[in-house]
């Protein structure tokens, strides 16, 4: 006989812990595209600002009046939507020429972060 599954996880819904482990590991793939694609002058500053990125969307959306969740499934849609659309080299999305991987990258962030919200019980 199998255990039940739990509703929550120390107080925290279920969804959410998998939201926050989606988020951690979109990021970390993000984090490691950029840091073997990315040669040059411009490694240090990007690899610094996706660093600050979490802390800097927690304050900026509490700032305008939304939780830390709205935050997450954002940030967890963009990292994950970067992820399919670029593959291993993010640094994709920003070349010259790139205009249709960038609406796709725009498209699937909005769609799934859509969808994710509705997962999570914000909606």
């Amino acid at each position: 006989m199998t255990a039940p599954v739990p509703e929550s996880l120390a107080g925290v819904p279920v969804p959410v812990v998998v939201l926050v482990a989606f988020a951690v590991t979109g990021w970390l793939l993000v984090l490691a595209g950029l840091r073997r694609g990315l040669r040059g002058p411009e490694r240090g500053p990007v690899l610094l600002l996706h660093t600050l990125t979490p802390p800097g969307l927690v304050a900026g959306f509490s700032f305008a009046g939304y939780g830390t969740l709205h935050a997450l499934v954002a940030a967890t849609a963009g990292w994950w939507s970067l992820v399919v659309v670029a593959g291993r080299a993010p640094e994709r999305l920003v070349r010259r020429g790139t205009l249709p991987r960038l609406a796709a990258w725009l498209g699937l962030a909005a769609a799934v972060t859509v969808v994710a919200s509705r997962l999570v019980g914000l909606s």
